[in-house]
């Protein structure tokens, strides 16, 4: 495998193992082609998005690249009656303090990833929520 697909395992591997009860993969897949016991548990996308930012110095070209890293993060709540948005809203609370406590907390070979920002669904999915996390790792 080659240098990214080896991090990206490594990534995967570590988060999967710090939060078993969710899903974790590189698959991107629409959550209307999931199960509802997928979404109902938590599903979080890895996927490798970018490099930028090469070392350009004669005899390092194109090395110590920073690595853009999307997570996509679905779950799906119970629907409520009346719907409840800040049910979902809250649901995604506790998948971002998730991806926070990994990156608080990575295993040495990832110390350099680095969350730059997230954005969540505002309700507007409900019962379903989302949130996208970019992260980077910086070598």
């Amino acid at each position: 495998m080659s240098e990214i697909g080896d991090r990206m395992a490594a990534i995967l591997s570590a988060f999967a193992a710090r939060y078993p009860d969710r899903i974790v993969t590189r698959d991107a897949l629409d959550p209307a082609q999931r199960l509802a016991s997928e979404l109902e548990k938590g599903v979080y996308t890895f996927l490798s998005l970018n490099e930028h930012n090469y070392t350009n110095v004669a005899g390092y070209e194109a090395q110590t690249g920073r690595q853009g890293i999307l997570v996509v993060a679905d779950i799906k709540v119970e629907d409520e009656n009346p719907p409840k948005g800040s049910v979902v809203e809250d649901a995604e609370f506790v998948l971002i303090d998730e991806v926070k406590a990994f990156v608080r907390n990575l295993p040495p070979q990832l110390c350099m990833l680095n969350l730059e920002s997230l954005a969540q669904s505002g309700q507007l999915d409900y019962p379903q929520g989302w949130v996208v996390f970019h992260l980077t790792y910086v070598p």
